[in-house]
């Protein structure tokens, strides 16, 4: 189900702690206890969906590898243009540095304005709109 679907079906804020591993961009940490899901927060607004978010970063550089090369993500940003070199200093750096647990977190302003506004079309909120 899409984030903002999720969201307007609950028709309040809704916090997920986990997200499903096929949504996870290659560098989130998948979770110890259930691989099927990563470690992670999103704050999912009403109209807009997915507006702020936190997850632990992948740190074995071994397990980056692999996810990138197993990614289906991966052959439609081959398609692009990315190569997986573009990736490789990335990859080098986790697996000859002993990287600790991090996290990375985001805000999306946009997708903020449009809850508070009551916007249902997003590019309506953006400052550079289509």
């Amino acid at each position: 189900m899409a984030a903002a679907t999720l969201a307007s079906a609950t028709a309040s804020n809704c916090n997920l702690s986990t997200d499903p591993k096929r949504m996870a961009v290659i560098n989130v940490r998948n979770n110890d206890d259930d691989p099927r899901v990563v470690n992670s927060s999103d704050l999912l607004l009403p109209l807009s969906g997915k507006s702020t978010g936190s997850a632990e970063r992948e740190f074995d550089g071994a397990k980056l590898h692999h996810k990138l090369e197993t990614n289906s993500m991966l052959a439609g940003l081959i398609r692009q243009g990315m190569k997986i070199e573009y990736s490789e200093w990335y990859l080098n750096f986790h697996e000859q540095h002993d990287v600790k647990l991090h996290l990375g977190a985001g805000v999306g302003m946009a997708r903020v304005a449009q809850f508070i506004l009551g916007q249902t079309e997003y590019p309506r909120v953006r400052a550079l709109p289509d």
